[in-house]
């Protein structure tokens, strides 16, 4: 198993809280490094486990979901800092130890690859992006440390990314607000058991109001995209990536609540395909659930943000609002054969077969071959079941598009 491999698998085992298996490996990791305080992080977290796991067979205490809460973030504190190390020995990246700030070259270099970020060098980044003689300066350690940020989790970074929100600059303050969207997309696993990041960002956007409607304009500005490709006449289900396909199947097969499987381990090959995947798992995130909460008026906005790209995701329970929508789709010149499959599957769901089987019928020829079609339909097919088409239905519906 490689390095890589053994940090995914810690990775999925801590969004379960099953911190054995992390713990097994950091073991062999510690082993490798040699560093004592490791050592004794190590055996405090492990023996604290044990003792909590005893304490959880013998009482019903609810704090002990708070502990093993606090404990799983330890695990993810401990596992990022033996990672950096073992990556320094290994020699996969330099030690760093600063930047020159008067060379962009140092300091885009510096937040890019830089695994250990100091503190003053965060507190500079802070600082700069409130001195408009700094602001070009900032929008490139900004836009560097988020690449960084996607490979490699630095708890502190993200902190003074959330501290940047407070630039007079709008630009800086937009660079910073999309890229803290993606990142908490992104890190969703993790960020249950970071409170601070949670508390921040909280603090920092108010009511949420220009958070959620940059997080729409982002939806509309990407979903164009998405869209445009699903209507080109070249496509190919084969340009949609296995682990992009298996992410959206997975996440379309949730009840609720991610899983330890999130979109850190999946690798995109494109940065489109990396939106895609951010996008697939939105309905699901601690993000949504801060930005969207209960609040039904946000919710809606955001559910035809989604229509308009193609993905019922969060229409499925609202079937009026989301026929009237994409009623006025079909009849616009940029349709595409999505629209006509989430409006078949709206019939399908009334009962009117025939209406579906023609809907479904035009998103067919539209696409051309059969491959490609089916990798749009089939994985609504739970959400059909669930609306009440028998599931045999479904089965003879998708046999007689085959062909047509």
């Amino acid at each position: 198993m490689t390095l890589d491999d053994q940090r995914d698998t810690i990775e999925r085992a801590l969004g379960e809280r099953m911190l054995n298996h992390c713990l097994t490996i950091l073991r062999t990791w510690i082993n490798e490094v040699g560093e004592q305080t490791y050592s004794n992080r190590y055996h405090s977290l492990s023996d604290n486990y044990q003792a909590l796991f005893s304490y959880y067979l013998s009482t019903n205490d609810p704090e002990r979901d708070r502990l093993l809460d606090e404990m799983t973030g330890q695990a993810y504190h401990l596992t990022d800092d033996i990672f950096a190390d073992i990556c320094l020995k290994r020699g996969r990246v330099e030690s760093m130890t600063g930047f020159d700030r008067e060379s962009s070259t140092s300091i885009m270099m510096y937040f890019m690859k830089c695994m250990r970020i100091q503190e003053e060098d965060l507190d500079w980044l802070c600082d700069a992006a409130c001195d408009e003689n700094q602001y070009t300066k900032a929008l490139i350690a900004i836009a560097s440390l988020v690449s960084n940020l996607k490979s490699f989790f630095q708890e502190d970074a993200i902190l003074a990314l959330i501290q940047c929100l407070d630039s007079d600059s709008e630009v800086i303050k937009q660079q910073v607000s999309a890229s803290l969207l993606m990142l908490l997309i992104h890190y969703d696993v993790r960020i249950d058991f970071f409170p601070k990041v949670q508390d921040a960002f909280m603090d920092k956007i108010g009511d949420g109001e220009d958070m959620f409607a940059l997080l729409c304009g982002f939806l509309q500005s990407t979903t164009v995209k998405l869209k445009d490709l699903m209507n080109s006449e070249h496509f190919d289900s084969e340009q949609i990536p296995t682990e992009l396909k298996d992410l959206i199947q997975h996440v379309s097969d949730q009840t609720g609540g991610s899983d330890g499987n999130g979109i850190m381990n999946w690798t995109p090959s494109n940065d489109n395909e990396y939106i895609a995947g951010l996008i697939a798992i939105l309905p699901q995130t601690w993000l949504y659930d801060a930005l969207v909460g209960e609040d039904e008026e946000r919710a809606e906005k955001l559910a035809r943000a989604y229509l308009e790209g193609g993905m019922m995701d969060l229409m499925w329970n609202h079937l009026d609002e989301a026929e009237a929508q994409l009623i006025e789709q079909l009849r616009s010149e940029h349709a595409t054969a999505q629209d006509f499959i989430n409006y078949g599957h709206i019939c399908f769901i009334r009962g009117d077969r025939t209406m579906a089987y023609e809907n479904y019928r035009q998103a067919r020829q539209m696409i051309g071959a059969a491959k490609p079609f089916f990798a749009l339909f089939r994985p609504d097919r739970g959400h059909l079941v669930d609306l009440g088409v028998p599931v045999e239905q479904v089965y003879l519906m998708e046999d007689n598009l085959i062909k047509v």
